[in-house]
């Protein structure tokens, strides 16, 4: 199935990305890493993770504070966001039309 990301998506993973790097960079790899992970374990098994409101379904990223928002269309994956999961929550619904 395909996947579709968000434009946002890369923003999240940016701005996570830049706060590692300030605080400890020798985990941005493993952030890295782990949300690459999390996109593949969602394209694999869509249907696996959580529900969550309005639709979306949840995957928490492993080790790190992080949750991918995403939805599963009839012909595609769409993934909204990569949030933090104690700041700003519910910014990324803005995205959804």
């Amino acid at each position: 199935m395909d996947v579709i990301y968000h434009p946002g998506v890369f923003e999240d993973i940016t701005e996570a990305v830049n706060w590692y790097y300030k605080e400890d960079p020798t985990l941005v790899k493993e952030l890295a890493q782990k949300i690459d992970s999390g996109f593949h374990k969602i394209t694999d098994t869509p249907e696996t993770w959580p529900n969550h409101k309005r639709g979306f379904k949840k995957f928490l990223v492993d080790k790190f504070p992080y949750i991918i928002f995403y939805k599963i269309k009839t012909d595609h994956i769409k993934i909204f966001a990569v949030a933090h999961t104690s700041r700003k929550p519910n910014y990324w619904l803005k995205r959804v039309k």
